[in-house]
């Protein structure tokens, strides 16, 4: 018994819990977080994300005809509908674009006739009948 040692002399281990518990909120965190991100993720990409020609046309369609800015009413027609255009409508796309072409190099103040106002808006009605890619 002689060669037996004593219990009490030995060095007794403290841990330390706050590295543990540190570690472990931290893991928390980071996964209460992810699960956030995904659900609002999901709501994001439910959003539907138009294309150029669907942009485009849904500035065509807000333009106001019977504004007294007619130049800018044909400018913007001429763009928007050239990055609008569908292959069914291109023919009556470059009639109306014939028509308006007598109106878009005048220096004075112009006044665009009835009948082109309703052919533009003729146009743009059925633009939107097509589905635009």
């Amino acid at each position: 018994m002689e060669n037996l040692a004593s219990i009490l002399e030995a060095e007794i281990i403290h841990t330390n819990f706050i590295i543990y518990i540190c570690v472990f909120a931290c893991i928390f965190i980071l996964t209460v977080i992810l699960i956030f991100k995904l659900i609002l993720g999901n709501k994001k990409s439910s959003q539907v994300i138009l294309t150029k020609k669907q942009e485009n046309y849904k500035k065509l369609k807000a333009i106001n005809l019977n504004n007294n800015d007619y130049k800018k009413i044909l400018y913007d027609f001429t763009t928007l509908g050239k990055t609008c255009q569908v292959n069914e409508l291109k023919d009556e796309f470059y009639l109306i674009l014939e028509n308006i072409e007598k109106y878009k190099y005048q220096t004075d103040c112009i006044k665009i006739d009835k009948l082109t106002i309703s052919q533009m808006e003729e146009y743009i009605q059925k633009l939107g009948s097509y589905e635009l890619v």
